[in-house]
């Protein structure tokens, strides 16, 4: 198959750049507290990008040749696993004794938006908890503005990029242009990550504790800046805020962009929001009450708690206030299934996602009442919109693909000969970009107990759940290689 590669490699120049640029605070940071070997780790892993980058950018400058639709594929990983491996090197180079793999599983986590480690986050340096904030930051909304601003100047059509990026939200009937659409995102992300350090310097965390905690929750990837998490700061007003703007970057911006816009009887219809905060608001009272029930402690803090772990694990931000492991089973229960349903299309929120959800809930009913009355003829709908056969395919493949993958990644991480608790627990923390699971993972998120090999196979279920299942599975298929050569399946 031939690739164009001369618009793959001008796009991956500009990945490399914007990296290079992200690194400046971290280095600035790192200056500031006169750390001379965080200033090297860096200044010139910051230099490497930008020279080979922008060296690039000049020698494959924008092609005129078209962009075909399997181009738009590998572009998507390749920027993905570029942005990974430049971020690493700051690790690399700071962290003693660290592994080349093991950058590589910190920076994947980093941009994948996943509350995942393997190094032991509280003891690391300033600087490098920065870079890690920002990592998270620009991979929350990177991937999205990336192709909906970057890949259409390089001449790809809009119906390719959604194709690519596979979150399956129609923009184009709220901003008609993808410049619009990404001035919105821009200003909503901004916005959220402004409020939240407002709110958190407010609640006095300390300046950099409210930096960090906004970087977080805005991006929905937790970090654990002190051994007992959130709970260090002891304080109910720093809980409710990080619940609250983790709901909030939950949320898809479709949603902001009808408040924006005062379109109050679209949001009204809306009925992924409408779930999205009814599957909080259930699981949170009914944990909350197992919790009391079970003498957790008085009511109020047994379903604050509750409404603290739910929103961690709906919107896939991996904060954790204390051992939920120790909860009662049917709580742990719960928590795995908020977990696996997720956030919002077209927000920071990793996993299977509300809207999906939603459309196989329906196509359960329609099989049902098909069996009922066989002769009737009922459309599936979300809201007042019809569901056509292309996006039942697309929903049903996902499913498939979706549940495959967390079966056949836990019988390889299982190799290990870990608990099944531990195997499947992180395979799901990795897939939904929760980072947080159960198991050995427990609630720090720490992924250095398992191997090497596995810490990169665990990286690629990163960046699998966040680029999207069927993005990443086509590249794999053989037929994605041999156009001319059609898959056939046999039954």
């Amino acid at each position: 198959m031939e690739i164009n590669k001369r618009k793959l490699i001008h796009v991956l120049s500009i990945t490399l750049i914007i990296v290079g640029l992200s690194m400046i605070p971290s280095l600035i940071c790192s200056f500031i507290n006169n750390n001379q070997q965080q200033v090297k780790s860096f200044l010139l892993p910051m230099f490497v990008c930008l020279s080979i980058g922008g060296i690039l950018l000049r020698l494959f400058e924008k092609s005129t040749k078209p962009l075909k639709i399997r181009d738009c594929y590998i572009m998507v990983f390749s920027i993905i696993v570029t942005a990974c491996v430049a971020g690493a090197f700051p690790y690399y180079m700071s962290i003693k004794n660290a592994t080349f793999i093991q950058s590589i599983f910190e920076s994947t986590a980093g941009f994948t938006t996943t509350s995942a480690t393997v190094f032991y986050e509280p003891s690391m340096a300033p600087s490098l908890i920065l870079w890690k904030g920002i990592e998270h930051w620009v991979g929350g909304i990177a991937i999205l503005v990336f192709i909906l601003s970057i890949l259409p100047m390089l001449g790809i059509g809009d119906q390719q990029i959604a194709t690519a990026e596979a979150h399956g939200t129609m923009l184009n009937k709220i901003a008609p242009r993808s410049f619009q659409i990404i001035k919105y995102i821009f200003i909503i992300y901004s916005g959220i990550t402004l409020i939240s350090f407002i709110y958190f310097a407010l609640v006095k965390t300390g300046l950099f504790d409210a930096l960090i905690l906004a970087l977080s929750t805005s991006s929905t990837a937790g970090i654990l800046l002190h051994p007992e998490g959130i709970s260090y700061y002891n304080s109910f007003l720093v809980e409710l805020g990080v619940s609250v703007l983790s709901i909030f970057s939950g949320l898809s911006f479709v949603v902001y962009i009808h408040l924006y816009k005062r379109n109050f009887s679209e949001l009204k219809r809306n009925m992924e929001f409408r779930a999205f905060l009814l599957i909080i608001a259930i699981s949170s009272t009914f944990i909350g009450i197992s919790l009391f029930r079970h003498g957790h402690g008085g009511f109020l803090r047994s379903i604050a708690d509750g409404f603290f772990q739910v929103s961690s694990f709906a919107t896939t931000s991996g904060f954790a206030l204390q051992n939920y492991a120790l909860w009662p089973s049917t709580c742990v229960f719960v928590l795995i299934a908020v977990m696996l349903i997720g956030g919002c299309s077209a927000s920071t929120t990793g996993s299977f996602k509300v809207i999906r959800f939603l459309i196989v809930l329906k196509l359960i009913g329609k099989g049902f009442a098909k069996r009922i009355h066989p002769r009737s003829v009922h459309s599936v709908k979300i809201g007042n919109s019809p569901i056509n056969s292309s996006m039942v395919i697309s929903v049903t493949t996902f499913t498939m693909v979706y549940f495959m993958t967390i079966l056949i990644s836990t019988l390889i991480i299982s190799i290990q000969n870990l608990d099944i608790e531990s195997s499947l627990g992180a395979t799901i923390g990795a897939i939904s970009n929760s980072g947080i699971s159960f198991g050995v993972v427990g609630m720090s998120g720490n992924y250095n107990v398992f191997h090497p090999l596995l810490q990169l196979f665990i990286s690629f279920l990163m960046i699998v759940g966040r680029v999207g299942l069927v993005t990443i599975s086509i590249i794999f298929i053989p037929s994605f290689w041999r156009p001319h050569r059609m898959m056939r399946i046999k039954i």
